[in-house]
């Protein structure tokens, strides 16, 4: 009995099919989408995928098709691939590589951005009163849940910390929040705030903005902070203005604002 024919052959199979020529790899949100040169002989393709253009290369799915969309990837992070041809005697070595680093959509060039106002005038108190707002000067709206906002800060001291959102436009329960050292060196910012949203926010829209966020974070044992040191404090700001020491991500990818050092 003669072996089953291969894709693009009428005879039995009899050698290793060769390796798979023209692969590319597209970036999309979160994916990439690679595509090569259909191979005569070959009933499948394994899809490998690295870190590094060294590799290794690790085997993430196979196909029968010549097109292939691998998901759940981290936006921003370059990935690295190769395509295998196989058929009943073996597999052939592998393809040249492609890379793609995937991205959110554009909505344009610092189309999102972090608005500030100082929500205490008083610089030396047991209380930090940021009020934020996030601006969408783009044409697409933006969902809530995509966006994270860090306001960096000094602790001043180890005591444990409490945030409270005494007001948002988005409703307060569709605000989430935690306290963490930063990781920086900078001695003005070793604590951050960060924020982010339910699916219940919903989405800001083009050319809108979220409305404000009146919150507040103390010390457990309400002792004082000094925040005229303090990364992301503006004293001037008494009115919402542009904050780009405010950091902003979509995705975890930073769109806005300047971390410190």
């Amino acid at each position: 009995m003669n072996a089953k024919s291969g894709g693009g052959g009428t005879g039995p199979i009899t050698t290793v099919p060769a390796a798979p020529q023209g692969v590319t790899a597209t970036a999309g949100n979160g994916q990439a989408a690679l595509s090569w040169q259909a191979v005569s002989g070959a009933t499948s393709y394994n899809i490998k995928r690295a870190a590094s253009s060294t590799g290794p290369f690790a085997t993430v799915g196979t196909t029968s098709s010549n097109s292939y969309v691998d998901t759940g990837l981290v936006n921003g992070t370059t990935y690295y691939y190769a395509v295998s041809a196989v058929n009943s005697v073996g597999e052939s070595v592998n393809s040249l590589q492609a890379s793609a680093t995937p991205t959110l959509p554009s909505t344009g060039t610092g189309e999102l951005k972090v608005q500030y106002k100082n929500g205490d005038s008083a610089a030396l108190d047991n209380q930090l009163k940021p009020q934020i707002r996030i601006v969408n000067s783009g044409t697409t709206a933006v969902p809530l849940h995509e966006l994270t906002i860090r306001y960096w800060y000094s602790s001043d001291g180890s005591q444990p910390q409490t945030f409270d959102c005494d007001f948002a436009t988005v409703g307060c329960s569709n605000l989430s929040s935690s306290i963490a050292a930063s990781g920086k060196t900078s001695t003005n910012a070793d604590t951050y705030l960060e924020i982010s949203f339910g699916a219940g926010a919903g989405n800001i829209t083009a050319g809108g903005h979220t409305g404000e966020m009146q919150t507040r974070i103390h010390k457990n044992d309400w002792t004082n902070y000094i925040e005229t040191n303090d990364y992301s404090y503006n004293t001037a700001n008494t009115a919402f203005a542009d904050a780009s020491r405010v950091t902003l991500y979509r995705s975890g990818v930073l769109v806005w604002g300047e971390e410190p050092s």
